[in-house]
């Protein structure tokens, strides 16, 4: 008779050798880890970002929040630091105008780790000063007269008047219809290349000569005749700021204006 053994104990070790994949052998968890927080720093409720400006004029210091979160666990704490300094809380003093610091903030877990975010601080300079406003030169615009005096044509001033509104001498002026224009400068030269006499003329010298013209009034007589056609007219309104402008005209035989140009004169 043939007789058949087991060895219980062989089997058993290699069970235990090759381990358990059966149902009824529980699943080991891997070991999680620790993630460190995330430090969030605010103002007024609102993230800050990599540059910060503030008004030392305005607000000699912010008031900082920490907002920090921990993924895995809770904060336990928010370490604030100005450049190397550690201080207790986030209120922070304005940086000079031009001058910046550092802003650190360090937000502590209950896993004992700790993350760090920082901004930079600038200082910037207080409200402008308004600026001054731009002054201009003065506008005219010549026209042609309806009278004729012995072979001239009158040339009056259709708008005399300064570009700007600022009132630089606090005075009434006699020219202009914002009387801000001080003095008119007439340049006349005929065709034949001869100038008017005398020449250049003001029209305050002029107005105090021809019985015709009245202290304020602008405008003057011009001979359009003969070899003298056409007339190069060249005058320059000077404003309460004593700015200049010089508008150059032609004038023809029947006392035709065409305007030319307007350029700043040398002087």
């Amino acid at each position: 008779m043939k007789i058949i053994t087991f060895s219980l104990v062989s089997s058993l070790a290699v069970l235990l050798i090759s381990g358990c994949d059966s149902d009824c052998c529980m699943d080991v968890q891997p070991e999680v880890a620790n993630i460190p927080p995330t430090p969030i720093i605010q103002l007024d409720g609102q993230p800050v970002g990599s540059t910060l400006t503030c008004d030392p004029t305005e607000n000699g210091v912010i008031t900082l929040t920490a907002a920090s979160t921990d993924s895995d666990g809770q904060v336990i704490d928010n370490i604030w630091k100005v450049g190397n300094t550690e201080v207790q809380n986030g209120v922070v003093e304005c940086p000079n105008p031009g001058e910046s610091k550092q802003i650190c903030l360090i937000a502590v877990d209950n896993n004992n780790l700790d993350n760090q975010t920082c901004f930079i601080l600038i200082g910037k300079s207080g409200t402008p000063p308004e600026e001054e406003p731009s002054t201009l030169p003065p506008y005219i615009e010549l026209k042609k007269g309806f009278k004729d005096h012995n072979d001239a044509g009158f040339i009056g001033c259709k708008e005399i008047h300064d570009e700007d509104n600022i009132d630089s001498d606090n005075k009434e002026n006699p020219y202009g219809t914002d009387h801000a224009i001080e003095e008119i400068y007439w340049d006349i030269t005929y065709a034949d290349g001869t100038p008017h006499d005398p020449n250049p003329i003001t029209q305050t010298l002029w107005n105090g000569t021809d019985p015709l013209f009245n202290e304020g009034d602008c405008g003057k007589w011009v001979q359009h005749t003969g070899a003298k056609i056409p007339v190069t007219i060249k005058v320059t309104p000077i404003d309460d700021e004593g700015e200049k402008m010089t508008y150059e005209y032609i004038m023809d035989q029947t006392g035709n204006l065409k305007f030319i140009k307007s350029y700043l004169p040398n002087n």
